[in-house]
Formats: C-alpha cells, structure tokens, sequence
C-alpha cells in the first residue's frame, strides 16, 4: 500500500499538475478596468467569406462576462482600483464572422463568430505579469438570424473561460 500512495504521488508531481493559479497565489483580489474597443472598422478582408464588423458596446459585454465568470469561480474578490492586488486591462481587438454555409438563395445560413482581445494583468505597483492576445476557442455557430444573439453570448462566455483559464491556472 505504501508502494502505491508513493508511486501515486510521484506521477501526480511528476505529470506537472498544479492548484498554483498563473497570477501569485498571494494575490487575492482584482480590478478590471473596462475593456476598450480597438477593432479598426475601416480595413477590409480579402476573403469574402469573412465578415469584419463591430458590435456596439462589445468592449462592455466582454468586461461584464469576465467579472461574472471571476465572481462564479470566487478564486479572486473583484474590488474597487485602489484596494486590487492585481489589475486586468485589456481590449477587444476584432470581432469576425466567417460563413460556413449559404442557404440555396445565397444568403448565409450558418457562420462562425471569433473575437481577439488582448488581455494585461500588472500588480497595483505597476509590474506588468503578462499581457496576451486571447481569442475564443472554436468560436459559436448559428444559424438564422433569432440565434444571433445567443452565438455571440456564447462566443463571449468562451472567452470569458479562456481569460478566467489563464489568468488562474496557466496549463
């Protein structure tokens, strides 16, 4: 028996699993600064089967979703900026839809959405930890236009998970 608790042991140090957030664990608390809108809507893509655009107010869904997904896990306390151990910036870079297929009249019947922001957590002294370019993961389809808004809730919460990921486990 004690053979198998040490080579128990052993593999879980060994496979390097860790409860060690990817920010120091003695920091407890967070403030995130809202997100700004940086998506330049004036370039254009060269495929036509990606749609560059901007959601109004985008930069305020994401800074939302993340502060809802922190407050659910509870790792870290969202506080005022002066009582943070830690600070979130970041801004929503782009925000693309991609066709997948078209109904038999050409109109677009299933796309994907896909948002890059890029994220920046920096002590209350100014050091910065890491700043990242974080995209939603296979980005959401949908299909008909009742469904767009729940595609972009759900690519928002995707990357809202992704941050949370990040900023606490760091795989």
């Amino acid at each position: 028996m004690k053979r198998f608790l040490f080579i128990f042991v052993l593999f879980i140090y060994g496979c390097g699993y860790t409860t060690r957030p990817g920010v120091a664990p003695d920091f407890k608390t967070i403030y995130i600064e809202p997100f700004t809108n940086s998506i330049d809507i004036t370039s254009e893509r060269t495929n036509i089967r990606h749609h560059r655009t901007s959601i109004a107010g985008i930069e305020v869904l994401v800074t939302k979703n993340i502060e809802d997904v922190l407050k659910r896990d509870g790792r870290l306390r969202l506080v005022k900026k002066d009582q943070a151990d830690v600070i979130m910036t970041g801004s929503v870079l782009s925000f693309n839809r991609e066709a997948l297929r078209y109904n038999p009249d050409g109109t677009i019947r299933e796309s994907r959405i896909h948002i890059t922001t890029q994220v920046a957590i920096r002590t209350k002294l100014g050091e910065t930890l890491w700043t990242e370019n974080i995209s939603n993961r296979l980005g959401s389809t949908f299909a008909g236009a009742t469904t767009d808004i729940s595609a972009l809730n759900s690519a928002i919460q995707d990357l809202s998970i992704k941050i949370r990921n990040r900023l606490l486990e760091d795989w």
